[in-house]
């Protein structure tokens, strides 16, 4: 749905660490290091590693054949936090956090993801706060993007994104033999992530304005789509700079800014209501007539009540 995505740029091949030549239970840092010269010669940049490859060995690889030998800024550098059952609170977290960056020698990751993402790690990232956690990391400047592997269904990887549309990376098992697998599913995973090129709230801001181009201003669509100053701030942003909105000045209001969508905006907008459409009907599939009836009747007194209420407050 939009023309570029973070890591664009990036040459598409990467560099893992997970398997690397061992002279019994050490790694052959000679031949890595002659590995990784190849491989940056060609032009290519992206590493990953992550804390548990090679009981702890790979992160200190990464070091040894890449931080101290090349400039930081002629690579990337990705790692992974496991939530394995040892795995309980912030602490933990910390703890495995400032030992990778030890390990690997940098004062900052490229991206820093949670490893191997499926439903039941998931739920326990949510409980155990590690999401909160991947972006106080980036807060601070020890992490450029946050993320996660992922090994689950398409319809997880959706929910994921969903739930959380501010996470930047995914980094998928995707193996052309396993294209249309039903069981690894790396083609419909690969087009979630690819949906998901536009947040939720880039797309509903766009869908809203597109239905109602008199209220185009940041204050309307926070008061009528009851949506958070920074996320409306922050979507708006984003869509300016990627030239699907465009924001001009109140020629009295200094202070007040209108919003426009722009031609490149007009590809997108039948794809937002096409999902928007499908998911409506999923929602009220089996539903008869008077109730979907009885459905809006009510959506639309909750609107007006909620309305109402926070006027009031």
């Amino acid at each position: 749905m939009n023309t570029g995505y973070l890591g664009d740029t990036t040459p598409k091949l990467g560099f893992g660490l997970m398997r690397l030549p061992m002279i019994g239970d050490e790694i052959d840092m000679e031949q890595t290091k002659a590995m990784v010269d190849t491989f940056m010669a060609k032009g290519f940049t992206y590493f990953d590693t992550a804390y548990v490859y090679i009981n702890g060995k790979s992160e200190v690889a990464a070091r040894e054949a890449i931080v101290k030998r090349y400039p930081r800024d002629s690579f990337t550098l990705a790692t992974k936090l496991p939530l394995w059952d040892n795995i309980e609170t912030e602490a933990d977290m910390q703890r495995i956090f400032d030992e990778s960056m030890e390990r690997a020698g940098v004062e900052y990751f490229d991206y820093y993801l949670l490893h191997s993402m499926d439903k039941a790690k998931f739920e326990k990232a949510d409980r155990i706060g590690a999401w909160d956690f991947l972006f106080k990391m980036k807060a601070q400047g020890k992490i450029k993007h946050c993320g996660f592997s992922f090994h689950d269904s398409a319809e997880m990887l959706d929910r994921i994104l969903t739930e959380y549309p501010q996470l930047e990376a995914v980094q998928l098992q995707f193996n052309y033999v396993d294209y249309d697998d039903p069981a690894v599913q790396s083609r419909r995973c690969y087009e979630v992530c690819r949906k998901h090129g536009l947040t939720a709230a880039e797309a509903d801001i766009l869908s809203f304005l597109s239905h109602n181009p008199q209220f185009n201003t940041a204050g309307d669509i926070c008061r009528l789509r009851r949506m958070q100053k920074g996320n409306v701030s922050r979507a708006v942003d984003d869509l300016c700079r990627r030239g699907l909105l465009c924001s001009r000045p109140d020629p009295v209001d200094g202070r007040r800014s209108y919003l426009y969508m722009t031609e490149q905006a007009d590809p997108v907008l039948p794809d937002i209501s096409e999902l928007n459409e499908r998911f409506f009907r999923a929602l009220t599939d089996g539903f008869t007539r008077e109730e979907l009836e009885l459905y809006h009747d009510m959506s639309r007194r909750l609107s007006e009540n909620a309305a109402r209420a926070l006027e009031r407050k």
